[in-house]
């Protein structure tokens, strides 16, 4: 293979390992806010892994770092952003509900 074709690969394989690292965190998130309550788990699930994070959110992830200025493109950087504003909401739903019940 040509460099060109090597880098391409490699950009490629890059999105996908990005994939499958955000699962297991979206994964996390749903478990834990599901361990403190049900429902907010269930909400935490259809949000993050099947609507918004999937859907949205590591598309535009995945159609931007190929692009030019790679991984130092907006859009890429937009997307990813987002990924983990999603995962972080989850486990500070899990946090807040877990103190509120539990501890104060």
């Amino acid at each position: 293979l040509s460099y060109k074709d090597w880098y391409r690969f490699n950009v490629l394989q890059r999105i996908h390992l990005n994939y499958v690292e955000g699962i297991s965190l979206g994964t996390a998130s749903v478990v834990a806010a599901g361990l403190v309550n049900a429902n907010y788990g269930v909400a935490v699930g259809l949000t993050y892994i099947l609507a918004v994070d999937i859907n949205i959110f590591r598309f535009l992830y995945s159609v931007f770092y190929p692009r030019k200025n790679g991984a130092r493109n907006p859009g890429r950087i937009a997307g990813i952003a987002l990924c983990y504003l999603a995962s972080l909401t989850g486990i500070g739903i899990f946090v807040w509900r877990f103190l509120k019940e539990k501890v104060l």
